[in-house]
């Protein structure tokens, strides 16, 4: 065969493969459209259905324009689901790499979520923003941060820990970037909290911005969120981007609907998961791929471990990780002294930290003041008391609780824990999430023995801290289980979950199972995020339509 045949061989199976991809990505868009018009069909359907029969004929005209306006406004979600999930296919198509897969297809879910989420629906997002704000404030060097204006906290037609569709009609007729004047200076409202400003940066530059353009509250309180999930988006970025192994479990747990709602928002869980996700991956980087581990190594884990303890001190022992990556100290000059050096300043800043904060919340625990429930709380005196007490409610709520804990931290309950999904749903992101650890190569790296003690130890660390601090700083004592613990707070350690099972003798090699794991999970998202968005719309829109204009913010 000669060389010209050889390159006309060459040159047609290019144009085959991509006359086949340009008919991928037809077909996928053909289908994305037709389900997108059955999906409207049905929405406007059952709009009309509750439209007719869910009203009284006096009230029907009242009615219409609220119905019409949420129903273009979730056609208007639709659509935008429909054009992320066809970029990401494309992408697929093309082969593009998975930090950039990620990124837009977090942007894009991540906008949604921003949008579905109605404000101040998130789990103490009032908190959240009342601290941004101040935090701004200094920022924008005004005379007296705690002085805020009356109209960046005009909290009407929304509700706290509640997804309600007023918020949308609102939003429908404000937008964001409505433009206002000033209005009356009072006290910053409480809740607020200054002890750790860092994790209220991203949050409190959005702000910045958004004063800086004289924007209404909607503008104001948006942006905090956007910047919120760009800060988000950038850490879970970089920790794809450094690895080679490891990549899709990462890009799998960034885009789970518990993720993005968080991200989306003015929590600071978008700054200890992203965080926590980064110091992650550069530890197993440092671990199983770079060839030598150095002091500068090192130093970028301590400087993450720095930025994550403070934010939640349960958080601490995930520092740890150096010890896997100091191991490799073994191989130089004065390694011992390197590796024993190491070890003993990551363990005694873990300790220093997690003293402190057990210092703290014990402390609280002593006083007698009456906590959230009108109770006392259980304190360290009651445990040194009864051990046998405290440990069978440890252990209680262990076995009534770990199945929620688990379903939550892949999104069951949603918004202020108000929206629950099908049981179905986190079940089937589970089961994603856990396939997509097997897709990789035989030669890749896989954990040690001992290193998967050490990610059993970190993750019991954290859930043992956890606990003990909601026991003692946020459990009445007449409850016979901890309250308080969400599945929230378990996603940073959803990565160490994944390395426990990663195993090179059970894997899949092939592409089409990476592209089908991670449309999957796109499409479950859009599930997700239709759900959420028909509850909101659906419940009690009668109701909520009639009562309009006496609907506020109920906190």
């Amino acid at each position: 065969m000669t060389v010209d045949s050889l390159k006309d061989n060459k040159i047609m199976r290019a144009a085959h493969n991509l006359m086949q991809k340009r008919r991928l990505i037809i077909i996928v868009i053909a289908a994305l459209t037709a389900i997108a018009v059955t999906i409207v069909v049905i929405s406007i359907f059952g709009s009309a259905r509750n439209f007719i029969y869910g009203a009284e004929l006096s009230q029907l005209e009242r009615l219409n324009n609220n119905l019409v306006r949420l129903d273009i406004f979730r056609l208007c979600i639709i659509l935008f689901l429909i054009l992320s999930a066809s970029a990401v296919c494309i992408m697929l198509c093309l082969n593009i790499k998975l930090e950039y897969l990620f990124l837009v297809a977090a942007l894009c879910f991540g906008l949604t979520y921003m949008f579905v989420m109605t404000p101040m629906s998130i789990p103490d997002e009032m908190h959240h923003y009342h601290s941004a704000y101040a935090i701004a404030g200094y920022m924008l060097f005004d005379n007296n941060p705690m002085l805020v204006d009356t109209r960046h906290f005009d909290y009407r037609m929304i509700a706290s820990h509640r997804n309600i569709s007023p918020a949308y009609l609102r939003l429908i007729d404000e937008g964001v970037f409505r433009l206002y004047g000033y209005g009356q200076l009072i006290e910053l409202p409480m809740p607020y909290d200054f002890r750790y400003p860092i994790q209220h940066l991203p949050q409190a530059l959005g702000i910045f911005i958004a004063r800086l353009l004289n924007l209404s509250f909607l503008g104001v309180f948006y942006f905090g969120r956007f910047f919120n999930l760009l800060f988000y988006l950038l850490c879970v970025f970089l920790a794809i981007k450094r690895l080679s192994g490891f990549r899709l479990p990462l890009l799998m747990i960034g885009l789970l609907p518990m993720s993005l709602q968080q991200a989306a928002s003015f929590s600071s869980d978008a700054f200890i998961n992203g965080i926590s996700i980064l110091l992650i991956a550069y530890s197993v980087y440092y671990a199983y791929e770079k060839e030598s581990f150095n002091w500068r190594d090192f130093a970028t884990l301590l400087f993450l471990g720095i930025l994550l303890a403070p934010a939640k001190m349960v958080y601490a022992p995930i520092a740890l990780l150096a010890i896997l990556a100091a191991k490799k100290w073994r191989e130089s000059e004065g390694a011992k002294a390197w590796l024993l050096g190491g070890i003993i300043v990551a363990i005694s800043a873990t300790v220093a930290i997690v003293t402190f904060v057990l210092i703290s919340v014990f402390g609280e625990a002593f006083g007698p003041e009456i906590n959230w429930e009108g109770g006392h709380n259980f304190t360290v005196a009651f445990v040194l008391e009864n051990p046998i007490t405290a440990l069978l409610i440890f252990l209680r709520t262990i076995y009534h609780d770990f199945e929620c804990y688990t379903y939550c931290a892949f999104g069951w309950y949603l918004s202020g824990l108000t929206i629950t999904l099908p049981i179905s749903y986190p079940r089937i992101i589970i089961a994603i999430c856990i396939l997509s650890v097997f897709y990789g190569n035989r030669d890749e790296w896989k954990p040690a023995i001992f290193d998967r003690f050490v990610f059993i130890a970190i993750s019991g660390a954290v859930v043992l801290l956890t606990m003990i601090s909601m026991f003692l700083g946020h459990t009445s004592d007449f409850h016979v289980i901890i309250r308080g613990i969400q599945g929230r707070y378990f996603v940073p350690l959803l990565p160490l979950a994944a390395l426990m099972i990663r195993h090179n003798r059970v894997f899949v090699p092939y592409r089409f199972f990476r592209n089908a794991l991670i449309i999957a999970l796109i499409s479950m998202q859009i599930a997700v995020i239709m759900y959420v968005l028909n509850h909101t719309v659906g419940l009690d829109l009668t109701e909520f339509a009639i009562k309009l204009p006496y609907i506020c913010c109920d906190v």
